[in-house]
């Protein structure tokens, strides 16, 4: 079995519903890094969780933001005339 090198603990394959710890990928340590403007070099589920949960809730609110934004900027009705007088 392989072992994290940053704390320590013995990883095995994770899977969504499990207990078990995993090497983050790449990807998932720059998004880390990008988001918190952090220097990781690497890490697992459990000694980078609490980094990977504040990343992942500035990136929620950034993603909820930028939606907002868009359908603010792009939800808007035409007012259109029939050409027809009231009169």
């Amino acid at each position: 079995m392989d072992v994290c090198n940053f704390c320590g603990i013995q990883l095995e394959v994770d899977s969504v519903f499990s207990a078990k710890h995993s090497m983050l990928n790449s990807s998932a340590i720059n998004f880390i890094n990008e988001k918190l403007e952090l220097n990781l070099p690497g890490g697992c589920t459990k000694c980078i969780r609490k980094e990977a949960l504040r990343a992942h809730e500035i990136g929620s609110r950034e993603d909820d933001i930028k939606s907002k934004e868009f359908l603010w900027k792009r939800s808007w009705l035409p007012m259109t005339s029939s050409g027809i007088s009231s009169n």
